[in-house]
C-alpha cells in the first residue's frame, strides 16, 4: 500500500521549546512521532523568517528571490505600492482592512506568488494525486471556491468582500470562510472574532481528525497550527512549552482518527516542522531602531501612498530585518545609506546586491565587509 502524507507546520516552533516538552511528558504524540522516525534539530528557515516568506518556501520548495514573496511587508514596483499582510494594528488602521484582506486571502497566491512557481499541490495533481489544506494560507490550485467572509469581517472591508473566488487543492479549509462538509456532525468548533474566525489550532485539528475520520484523506494534507507564534510573541520562544503541549494535542487527534498510533504509522508519512523560531529580544529602546528617524533626509514612501518620480525609499520593517527599497538616483542613495547605518553596532548585517549574483554585506560598528557569490569556491554548511 502507497503511504500517504501529512505535515503538520507549527507557526514559531522552537525545538529547546519542543525537547523540554517531550522531556517533561506533555508533547506525547510528537515524542512518540520522533522515537519512531527522525528529528532534526539544526534546520534552518529562509530569509527573513517571516511567516508568508517561509510558508511559501515550504510549498514551493524554493527561495524568495524565485517564489517571489519576499516578506509581511515588501514593495511592489509593479504597483508601486506596499504589501501588507496585516503585521500591525496601525499597518491595517492606514492601509484599509479591504486592502490588507484582500492581499491575505486572494492576491498572496493570485498574484504575489510567483505564477511560475508550481506548489506542491499543483505539482501533485500534474502526477494524478490528491492533496489537502487545513487553515494553511498558501494553497494556490486549480480547483475554484467560494469563501464566505464573515459579517464582522465584511463589515471592517465596507462590504468590498463578500463571496469571494479563490483556487485550492481538492480539499481546502480556511476557517470560517472555506470548509469541507462531512456526513457525520461533530462538536462546534472555535470560530468567531475571539477565536481568529478559525484560525487556531483547535479547528485545524478538529477538521484534519475529522477529514480521515470520513474517510477523505487525500495524498498529501498539509496541517496548519498557528496559536504557537502568538504564543511565543507574548511570553517568549523559550517559554512556549503550554503553546507546543495544545498543538501536540491536536496531533493527537489526527492520530487517534486512525484507530490506533500504530495504524497511523502503518498508513502514512507524518512530517512536523516549524516554518521558523522565534529570537528573545530586549524590551528597552536600545532593541528598537527608528529606521524613519535615522534615514529622515529621504523622501521616504508613506504607506497609503504610491510611489513617483521623487520618491528615494521605500521602507519595510519586518521584526528584526528590514527591506530597503531604493527607487532613485540607486548609486549615490546606496552608498548613503549605507554610510548612514554602518556606524551603528545594532546593524549586525547591512547586505545588498552590487550586480547580478554578487553580494556584499557591511557589519555595523566596525564596518566589516564580506563579499560572496553563488557557485563560488568557499560554501557554508548549508
Amino acid at each position: 500500500m502507497r503511504k500517504k502524507v501529512i505535515l503538520f507546520i507549527i507557526d514559531s516552533l522552537h525545538p529547546a521549546a519542543l525537547e523540554a516538552c517531550c522531556v517533561q511528558g506533555s508533547a506525547p504524540a510528537m515524542n512518540f512521532l520522533a522515537n519512531n522516525g527522525q528529528y532534526h534539530a539544526n534546520c534552518i528557515s529562509s530569509f527573513p523568517t517571516m511567516t508568508p516568506v517561509a510558508t511559501s518556501s515550504i510549498v514551493t520548495g524554493l527561495w524568495p528571490d524565485r517564489h517571489q514573496v519576499p516578506g509581511f511587508i515588501w514593495y511592489n514596483p509593479t504597483t508601486k505600492w506596499f504589501v501588507n499582510y496585516g503585521a500591525t494594528w496601525r499597518a491595517i488602521f492606514k492601509m484599509g482592512p479591504d486592502q490588507i484582506l484582500k492581499n491575505l486571502l486572494m492576491n498572496l497566491n493570485a498574484e504575489h506568488l510567483n505564477p511560475k512557481v508550481p506548489t506542491v499541490y499543483e505539482k501533485l495533481g500534474e502526477h494524478g494525486l490528491l492533496s489537502g489544506s487545513v487553515n494553511f494560507f498558501i494553497h494556490r490550485a486549480k480547483k475554484q471556491y467560494q469563501a464566505n467572509v464573515p459579517f464582522i469581517l465584511r463589515l471592517a472591508s465596507q462590504f468590498k468582500l463578500y463571496q469571494e473566488k479563490l483556487g485550492g487543492p481538492e480539499i481546502l479549509t480556511l476557517g470560517e470562510l472555506i470548509q469541507p462538509s462531512f456526513t457525520k456532525p461533530f462538536r462546534r468548533l472555535p470560530v468567531g472574532t475571539l477565536n481568529r474566525f478559525g484560525f487556531n489550532d483547535i479547528f485545524s485539528g478538529k477538521i484534519a481528525a475529522n477529514i480521515i475520520a470520513d474517510g477523505k484523506q487525500p495524498d498529501f494534507l498539509l496541517v496548519y497550527l498557528p496559536d504557537n507564534d502568538k504564543y511565543s510573541h507574548v511570553h517568549g520562544p523559550l517559554k512556549s512549552l503550554p503553546a507546543i503541549a495544545r498543538a501536540d494535542r491536536q496531533i493527537k487527534g489526527v492520530l487517534d482518527a486512525f484507530g490506533s498510533w500504530e495504524k497511523a504509522l502503518e498508513q502514512n508519512i507524518f512530517i512536523i516542522t516549524g516554518d521558523h523560531a522565534q529570537t528573545t529580544i530586549g524590551k528597552n529602546s536600545e532593541h528598537i531602531i527608528d529606521l524613519d528617524k535615522i534615514l529622515g533626509r529621504f523622501r521616504r514612501l508613506a504607506l497609503r501612498n504610491r510611489s513617483d518620480e521623487r520618491t528615494e525609499l521605500a521602507l519595510c520593517p519586518n521584526e528584526r530585518m528590514a527591506i530597503i527599497y531604493i527607487l532613485k538616483n540607486k548609486r549615490q542613495v546606496l552608498d548613503d545609506v549605507v554610510g548612514m547605518l554602518s556606524g551603528d553596532s545594532r546593524h549586525t548585517q547591512i547586505a545588498w546586491r552590487e550586480k547580478r549574483n554578487f553580494y556584499k554585506v557591511v557589519r555595523g560598528g566596525n564596518e566589516k565587509t564580506v563579499s560572496f557569490w553563488r557557485n563560488g569556491p568557499f560554501n557554508d554548511i548549508y
